[in-house]
């Protein structure tokens, strides 16, 4: 591993992984403009809050993970998706949210976990 931070800005081209020169390119990662990837990760998020909410304390067994592909799909109904999509779209667009936004998409959230359990 490339400790990039110790070649400085100004010498970054000199530095070579595997071979290959890393300066003079730049690499852009995101924002996800697969719109169904912030349904998967909340799907995926709601799932395991609730599988851990519903848990005793006491219990010292492994928690099963069941099949999550059919679980995203039954919590967020069209109109919820549409409501979503409005935030997600800003979070894609890198515009600024504010905070009446941020603090209904919460309200969304919270409403489709306590539905949940």
């Amino acid at each position: 591993m490339v400790e990039l931070e110790l070649y400085g800005f100004d010498n970054i081209y000199r530095v070579k992984i595997l071979g290959q020169k890393v300066g003079r390119r730049e690499l852009v990662v995101g924002p996800m403009q697969n719109i169904n990837f912030p349904y998967i990760l909340l799907g995926r998020i709601l799932y395991y809050a609730s599988a851990v909410a519903k848990r005793s304390h006491a219990s010292r067994e492994t928690i099963e993970i069941k099949n999550l592909e059919n679980f995203s799909s039954s919590i967020f109904n069209s109109e919820v998706r549409e409501e979503l999509e409005k935030m997600h779209s800003l979070l894609r667009d890198g515009k600024e949210i504010k905070d009446d936004i941020k603090q209904k998409y919460r309200d969304i959230i919270q409403k489709i976990y306590l539905q949940f359990n």
